[in-house]
């Protein structure tokens, strides 16, 4: 009944979690602002992109693995049996 639920770690996906909110926030300023903040928005997502950008350059190096490591564990024999010509026979 007490079961702990564990949340991934978002710190690489951080960026992209901040274009996406930025964006909607953008999206919606636009919507319903009106056509006479275009220049306001357009500046704003600028400003968003590089702040994304800056998380991006913020963040450690190495390989950094969330969501347990789904989108990075994908191995390689999956992309050379996407990419390999119809003429070459598959991988042993």
């Amino acid at each position: 009944m007490n079961e702990v639920v564990q949340l991934p770690a978002l710190m690489p996906a951080l960026p992209e979690i901040v274009l996406v909110v930025g964006a909607m926030a953008l999206l919606m300023l636009g919507a319903f602002r009106g056509e006479h903040t275009a220049v306001t928005v357009s500046w704003l997502a600028i400003v968003l992109l590089v702040v994304a950008g800056a998380i991006t350059l913020w963040l450690p190096g190495g390989t950094l693995v969330t969501f347990g490591a789904a989108s990075w564990s994908i191995p390689s024999r999956v992309f050379s049996s996407c990419w390999r010509s119809p003429a070459r026979p598959p991988p042993s």
